[in-house]
C-alpha cells in the first residue's frame, strides 16, 4: 500500500477511536435524561431525546464500520487452511436469533477447505447472509442457498437468495463505501457492509461475478 493509504488508515484509526468516547457520553446522558423524565407529557422533549439516541447509535455503527473497512484495506492476511463448512456453522450459530425471527431458511452444499484468513472470511459470510435476510421482498420468507464449485485452480462459492437482487447498472456503485440503493428508513445501516467484504475478497485475490 502507498504512504497516502497508510496515512489515511492511521487517520481513520485515530479519529474513530477518539470519537467513540464523546458519542458514548452523549448517548449515556440522553438515556439518563429519558429515564428521569419517565412518561413525560412533553412530546417535543421526548422526540428530541429519541433523535439524539438514534443519531448517536448510527454514528457509533458508522465508526465501527469505518474501523472495519480500514482494517480490511490493509494487506495483512493470516492465511491458514480453513474449512468453510465450519465458518458457515459458526455464522449460522451467531445469527440464529435473526434467522429464527425472520423464519429464514439457509441451506448449503458441502464446502471446501481453502487457505484464507479465517476471521475475515467469517465476516464475508456473516455480511452476505445478514444482507440476504434484511433485503428481502415484502411478505416473502428469506431463502438462502450456498454452494461450492471446484473450478480447478479456484473454488467458486455462490450465495443465492430470493431477494430483489441488484440491477447490473448498480454493480460497481453498490460496492463503494457509503453507497445505498434503498432509503435509510426502509433498511437501516451505514452502507459500508458490501465495501468491506469486497475489499476482503480483493485481498484474497478473489473475484466477484
Amino acid at each position: 500500500m502507498s504512504q497516502n493509504s497508510d496515512d489515511l488508515d492511521e487517520f481513520i484509526s485515530i479519529a474513530t477511536h477518539d470519537l467513540k468516547a464523546p458519542l458514548s457520553h452523549i448517548s449515556s446522558f440522553a438515556n439518563l435524561r429519558k429515564r428521569e423524565l419517565g412518561q413525560s407529557e412533553n412530546e417535543d422533549i421526548e422526540k428530541w431525546i429519541n433523535n439524539i439516541l438514534s443519531g448517536t447509535k448510527r454514528m457509533q455503527a458508522l465508526l465501527e464500520d469505518l474501523s472495519s473497512y480500514s482494517f480490511a484495506r490493509r494487506g495483512q492476511l493470516f492465511l491458514e487452511p480453513t474449512d468453510l463448512n465450519t465458518v458457515f456453522e459458526n455464522v449460522i450459530f451467531d445469527l440464529s436469533l435473526n434467522i429464527k425471527e425472520s423464519k429464514t431458511t439457509v441451506t448449503k452444499s458441502d464446502l471446501p477447505t481453502v487457505t484464507v484468513d479465517k476471521i475475515k472470511i467469517y465476516r464475508v459470510f456473516q455480511n452476505i447472509i445478514e444482507n440476504a435476510i434484511k433485503f428481502n421482498r415484502t411478505h416473502t420468507t428469506p431463502q438462502i442457498s450456498i454452494t461450492g464449485e471446484d473450478l480447478g485452480e479456484f473454488w467458486k462459492i455462490s450465495f443465492i437468495d430470493n431477494g430483489p437482487g441488484i440491477a447490473p447498472e448498480f454493480f460497481e456503485q453498490i460496492f463503494k463505501p457509503f453507497q445505498r440503493l434503498q432509503g435509510l428508513k426502509d433498511y437501516p445501516g451505514t452502507g459500508m457492509g458490501l465495501a468491506i467484504w469486497k475489499k476482503i475478497i480483493d485481498l484474497h485475490g478473489g473475484l466477484l461475478f
